[in-house]
């Protein structure tokens, strides 16, 4: 019997655990978006290119699922906070660089930072693998 409650409470204290390490990581997925997109508004402060603000499922851990997990392994290796922050940032600057590529394969776009046109740029028009666009804001 004893045997049955020492297990019980490992396995609740394993949950509380985990439950912590979400709430950790809930927080700090946060802190590195932000840190990426206030990074990408400095970057475009004296451009015709100006970011709307992100929305609020833009920083969930549900919308951030390997980020997350990247997340998880420095924090299981023993990362301070401020280097994991910094690292789930750095590969969110990553992940914009392979989803633009991406973008350009397969003719699509998938955002990862909400841009606005130029002033004199009438509609945004996703890179293409078609010759005819030149840029992310055409002017047409």
């Amino acid at each position: 019997m004893n045997q049955v409650r020492r297990n019980e409470r490992t396995d609740g204290d394993e949950i509380l655990r985990t439950l912590g390490s979400l709430a950790t990581l809930g927080d700090e997925i946060s802190e590195a978006l932000s840190l990426y997109w206030s990074s990408a508004e400095k970057i475009l402060q004296n451009s015709d290119v100006q970011l709307h603000s992100p929305p609020s499922e833009y920083f969930a851990i549900e919308s951030n699922l390997f980020s997350t997990l990247f997340l998880y392994s420095y924090l299981q290796a023993g990362m301070t906070r401020s280097r994991r922050v910094f690292y789930a940032a750095v590969n969110q600057c990553l992940r914009g660089m392979v989803t633009g590529c991406d973008n350009l394969l397969d003719d699509e776009y998938k955002q990862t930072l909400t841009p606005t046109c130029p002033r004199k740029a009438r509609g945004f028009v996703p890179y293409s693998t078609s010759w005819s666009r030149t840029g992310c804001c055409s002017i047409y």
